[in-house]
């Protein structure tokens, strides 16, 4: 319920501080999640920030990472999941439209955005039914709106996904993959998956590695996690077997 989002201690120049000096050059913000809730005021559903008491109704997440990060001078891209468990429309025709506005939302109010992020991720919605993501008009949208901003998806079309959430790539990494083999969003196979963990000096197209990974035992907060958050040691260790191996690091903190 919107009703119970209310972070009053929240202070996004905090968080990009504390990126900015653990030398991270991006924020990526979950802008909305499986779970339809939207960080910022969007005209498409009343399940957002709009509705719950954060800065009295007149809050907007999105907004104060976006500033925060151009203070910083830390790069800014943004999670928008495509699937969508609050949204009526999901599993229908009428989704593409609800969501490409949604995204055109993003794009278009908060300046520069250098990365947006597509979660693979394709469940029921509330009415039972799955969604069919029309991902060429989804990508094009980016394209037209932030033209400079990399794509990341399953297999691309910008920057690939390195094939495990664990934060490590192969020992040898290739920033090239042959197209042949990873070809759309949803890839699935054992030769699709050594492809993205370990790219094809052969291949054809430039694909970057992105690999993600959680500082705790999952990708949300919980209490009984709290001591369960990442040693610097096992942050070293996903450094090397990440960056170390031609591969970016996409560093979870919930």
């Amino acid at each position: 319920s919107p009703s119970i989002f209310n972070p009053t201690a929240f202070d996004a120049r905090q968080w990009t501080r504390t990126a900015k000096a653990a030398g991270f050059k991006m924020v990526i913000l979950t802008a909305k999640h499986h779970d339809g809730f939207c960080l910022w005021p969007t005209a498409t559903t009343a399940h957002s920030v709009k509705s719950s008491p954060f800065r009295g109704g007149s809050g907007d997440v999105v907004r104060e990472v976006a500033d925060a990060c151009r203070a910083d001078g830390l790069r800014l891209g943004l999670y928008l999941s495509p699937w969508d468990r609050n949204a009526a429309v999901y599993g229908s025709d009428g989704y593409h439209d609800f969501y490409l506005t949604q995204l055109r939302e993003l794009l278009t109010r908060y300046g520069r955005v250098d990365e947006v992020w597509f979660d693979g991720a394709n469940g029921e919605g509330p009415n039972g039914k799955k969604q069919i993501y029309d991902w060429p008009r989804y990508w094009g949208e980016v394209k037209r709106l932030q033209p400079q901003a990399v794509i990341f998806s399953d297999a691309g079309p910008d920057i690939r996904w390195i094939g495990n959430e664990a934060g490590t790539a192969g020992e040898t990494n290739w920033s090239m993959v042959d197209p042949r083999v990873v070809s759309a969003p949803g890839v699935s196979g054992e030769g699709v998956t050594r492809m993205l963990q370990q790219g094809d000096p052969n291949g054809s197209v430039w694909r970057p590695g992105e690999t993600d990974t959680s500082i705790r035992p999952g990708w949300f907060w919980r209490a009984g996690e709290n001591v369960r958050v990442k040693s610097p040691r096992t942050l070293l260790r996903l450094y090397e077997a990440s960056i170390g191996r031609n591969c970016n690091l996409l560093l979870n903190v919930p």
